[in-house]
């Protein structure tokens, strides 16, 4: 099992009487609360407080899967909000989102979003052209609807350089 580890030295940290923070056993260094939590969303993936996930973390964890394209994560980090607050606004929007592709901009490669909308769609050019510059565009009836597909349709343009909603 992981222990936390003081950043300074590598000596064990002990968790403070009143609960505020945690001290290194080895050199004495004080670690405040803020910094243990970090410590433990590293080893863990998620902090628990009297036995309840802080939705704050998962819903970080989400976003920044998110923003590496790697969904499959995302989605398990916004599925664990849902399932400890059913009403998140943010996870459920998330989780609409991934049914539908709205291009916000093409970024700073518009040439490229166009080549991908063409790989993607098989319009010509010109259509292709049109609905990139027409941004923001919804997309989602010019392709398949199932959730993996869209996913992997929304990776290619993030990764061409659009930005999506």
């Amino acid at each position: 099992m992981n222990k936390l580890q003081c950043t300074l030295c590598g000596g064990k940290l002990v968790m403070d009487d009143d609960g505020q923070g945690a001290t290194c056993e080895s050199c004495g260094m004080a670690f405040r609360m803020e910094a243990v939590q970090r410590m433990l969303t590293e080893i863990t993936g998620t902090v628990s407080v009297n036995g309840i996930a802080e939705l704050g973390n998962l819903l970080i964890r989400a976003d920044e899967f998110d923003k590496l394209n790697d969904f499959d994560k995302a989605q398990e980090y916004y599925q664990r909000v849902l399932d400890l607050d059913p009403t998140n606004e943010t996870a459920r929007k998330w989780e609409a989102s991934r049914n539908t592709l709205v291009i916000q901009s093409y970024g700073n490669n518009k040439i490229s979003v166009i080549k991908t909308i063409r790989e993607i769609t098989g319009l010509g050019l010109k259509e292709a052209k049109d609905l990139v510059e027409s941004a923001p565009v919804d997309i989602t009836n010019l392709v398949s609807h199932q959730p993996n597909v869209v996913l992997e349709i929304k990776k290619m343009l993030k990764e061409a350089g659009a930005i999506m909603g």
